[in-house]
């Protein structure tokens, strides 16, 4: 079998959760950073990110790094401020 990666589009990249402005919790100074955005790729193929970007989330767009993938049905979770995600969820 072959399968090739595909470029992300409308069909193969979905936004699955939106995490905005979230309440207030202890031990977080600014209830923003715990903003985060799934992504999910539903097809068949891999999903290349190359030139990927979200705007609007940040004081600058998040670009994916060269060569980043979704593979089918797997999910990203891009944070506003990853170490705070990471000490929250």
């Amino acid at each position: 079998m072959f399968f090739t990666t595909a470029l992300a589009d409308d069909g193969n990249l979905r936004i699955t959760e939106l995490h905005y402005h979230p309440a207030a919790t202890p031990g977080v100074a600014d209830e923003d950073d715990m903003e985060f955005i799934e992504l999910l790729n539903p097809s068949d193929f891999p999903v290349s990110l190359d030139g990927v970007q979200i705007a609007g989330f940040a004081n600058t767009p998040y670009a994916f790094d060269a060569g980043q993938t979704l593979q089918p049905n797997e999910r990203i979770v891009v944070a506003r401020d990853p170490t705070v995600f990471q000490s929250v969820y």
